[in-house]
């Protein structure tokens, strides 16, 4: 449903996100909401890029604009590769915010505006931001008269507000999907962007077909049927064949609507980068035909054929979906036995499904959040709080997902779990890999220290050493003063350097590697198996077991016992 500027996609995989397979449970092959496949890229397809680090940012921050925006429009459309994508779009909307270019720079931050609502709609399910950004898309657009850009970013926001009620179960009182729908389509229409007309058509017909309002589109089904390229763009094609299936299956006129969906099926064929999907989707309209006539052995057939995609592309929502109808099939031939047989196959799918998907939304978020804090390091002056305000609205809207799915899956559960694990798993990697400790902004102003830079690395190597050596902070009275003494230097030559090269203070730097060093006894099951929590926490230098839960919850993210547990699991 969101849509690239440069490609057109088309997918079925939304019900990846296995918060809207719960929502649309009960509904039939005509309530399957078109603007959930239409220019919306295949969840399970996400490729998470590798952490980035502030020379790797600082590459792509240097690269020119047209170069940038090439990039990002390689790694989305045929890398897959969307966190790449969205660290390209990100430096160029940052870029031009306060100042303007030529009209080529201009082009391409207008079309980073509309990618990146794309993907933080799409990919991040970060609704908030990903509005804002296409409401600035459009704003550019018209203001630098990048016009085949609208119709793209109108389509993306009718894709905002109709995931945001399917995953959120917030209503869209304000009919915004079909007022922007009806504006992708409009602009589309202007611009012969025949494939975008197509598609928003699409959702439209789609959406108040199901409502029984069909007769409030007539002047968009006229200037449809009139498009020229409905004889030779294959999405037109497509869409055509679903029109008139639609139309024909609404009527009762079910053979009429079989041969219409047959043909749908065949034209998916020439729909690239998406012909698996498109098959797909005409594959349930022909089920939902064979299941309305009751002929079970060729709605048998279907669901066969459906599964077998299912496996050939890894597809587990598709799969999840077909079990669910075989329940319901055997259910209405009166054979409860393979009914309850299938119900409980696909519980157990629907299941690890939901798990994948949580775990995936996670990573996702981690990145986010990485590439905020690396972003704020290099464009401090232009943040504004932009990044940290982004994270919150990430995390918000992971944990709303999560609520949801939890409300409705008993066993949700499991998320924690898995989450609790990965973060124990991304500490011990840092811990085995001896990573510094992450940089900081210092609260502290930085004044002169009368240290010129030789004296300063001088003292910071042997600031260094000394922090890092248990003996030394593992003393509960140990102080910046004592510090000082073992560097043969004075307080103040030492904090100031602390807070030049660390960027935080010394009771800050001193919790991180007393923290650092509980971890790796926590995780040293063979030699310090025998201690508890407390005992560890006394033996690093913390006064506390409260302390130190909080110092460790703060820096790890997880708690000391949940790290204890995961440890002893993998021992």
């Amino acid at each position: 449903m969101f849509g690239s500027l440069e490609k057109v996609n088309i997918s079925l995989k939304l019900f990846i996100i296995f918060a809207l397979e719960f929502i649309i449970l009960s509904f039939m092959r005509y309530t399957l909401y078109v603007l959930s496949f239409l220019f919306f890229a295949a969840t399970h397809s996400l490729a998470a890029g590798a952490s980035l680090e502030s020379r790797e940012l600082k590459r792509y921050a240097d690269m020119p604009t047209e170069r940038l925006s090439a990039l990002g429009i390689h790694y989305l459309n045929e890398r897959q590769k969307p966190d790449s994508a969205l660290v390209c779009y990100t430096i160029i909307a940052d870029r031009y915010r306060n100042k303007e270019g030529s009209k080529a720079e201009m082009r391409c931050y207008a079309l980073a505006l509309n990618n990146l609502g794309y993907l933080y709609g799409g990919y991040y399910l970060d609704f908030e931001h990903a509005y804002d950004y296409l409401l600035q898309a459009v704003v550019a657009s018209k203001k630098y008269h990048i016009n085949d850009n609208l119709a793209y970013a109108y389509l993306n926001l009718a894709a905002i507000y109709f995931n945001r009620s399917a995953l959120l179960g917030i209503s869209d009182n304000d009919h915004q999907i079909l007022k922007y729908s009806r504006m992708a389509f409009d602009e589309a229409i202007r611009q012969k962007q025949w494939n975008v007309a197509s598609a928003s058509f699409f959702n439209l017909f789609s959406f108040l077909c199901d409502s029984g309002s069909i007769g409030e589109i007539q002047d968009e089904v006229r200037r449809f049927l009139s498009i020229p390229a409905l004889k030779h763009d294959p999405l037109s094609k497509f869409v055509f064949d679903d029109y008139q299936g639609t139309l024909a299956f609404k009527a009762g006129n079910y053979e009429k609507s079989l041969i219409w969906f047959q043909k749908q099926f065949r034209d998916a064929e020439n729909v690239k980068m998406v012909t698996v999907s498109c098959k797909l989707l005409a594959l349930w309209n022909i089920y939902e035909v064979y299941h309305k006539k009751k002929q079970w052995h060729e709605a048998k057939a279907i669901l066969q054929q459906l599964d077998g995609y299912a496996s050939k592309y890894n597809d587990a929502a598709t799969h999840n979906r077909v079990l669910r109808h075989w329940a319901g099939l055997y259910r209405e031939q009166g054979k409860s036995a393979l009914a309850d047989r299938y119900d409980y196959l696909y519980l157990k799918s629907k299941d690890s499904l939901l798990t994948k998907s949580n775990a995936e939304r996670m990573e996702r978020s981690a990145f986010v959040h990485e590439l905020s804090q690396l972003n704020n390091q290099l464009s401090a002056s232009n943040a504004r709080h932009h990044q940290m305000v982004m994270i919150v609205v990430v995390l918000s809207a992971f944990i709303i997902v999560i609520a949801v799915a939890l409300v409705i899956n008993i066993r949700g559960l499991r998320k924690q779990k898995a989450y609790v694990r990965k973060l124990y798993e991304k500490n011990v990697e840092l811990l085995a890999h001896k990573m510094p400790i992450t940089k900081s902004p210092s609260s502290a102003e930085e004044r002169p220290s009368g240290l010129n830079e030789d004296l300063k690395s001088s003292l910071f190597g042997r600031i260094d050493q000394a922090i890092n050596e248990p003996e030394n902070f593992s003393s509960q009275d140990f102080s910046l003063h004592q510090l000082a003494i073992l560097v043969e230097s004075n307080d103040k030559y030492v904090s100031q350097v602390i807070n030049e090269r660390y960027h935080k203070n010394f009771k800050q730097l001193l919790s991180e590697v007393r923290v650092a060093e509980a971890c790796r006894r926590l995780s040293d099951q063979e030699h310090y198996g025998h201690l508890t929590i407390a005992g560890i926490a006394a033996d690093v230098g913390f006064g506390s077991r409260s302390n130190f839960a909080l110092a460790f919850k703060r820096i790890t993210g997880i708690s000391p016992s949940d790290f204890l547990h995961q440890a002893r699991r993998q021992s």
